[in-house]
């Protein structure tokens, strides 16, 4: 018999699906196949965007 000596893939999870990358390359892109995963992440860097303006907003004005 031959031994299955591939490591098993990494199961995306539905809470954070682009934590877990598409596939193994070196610019290790993250899959953008679940939109509503797309969706929160995206809306998660806008919101930290902003919060860092309007504190340096707030800083020097």
């Amino acid at each position: 018999m031959i031994k299955n000596t591939r490591q098993p893939k990494l199961k995306k999870s539905l809470m954070f699906p682009l934590l877990v990358p598409s596939k193994a390359s070196p610019k290790m892109h993250f899959s953008n196949a679940n939109p509503i995963g797309y969706l929160i992440n995206v809306t998660i860097g806008v919101i930290i965007v902003m919060g860092v303006v309007s504190i340096l907003w707030k800083v020097f004005f």
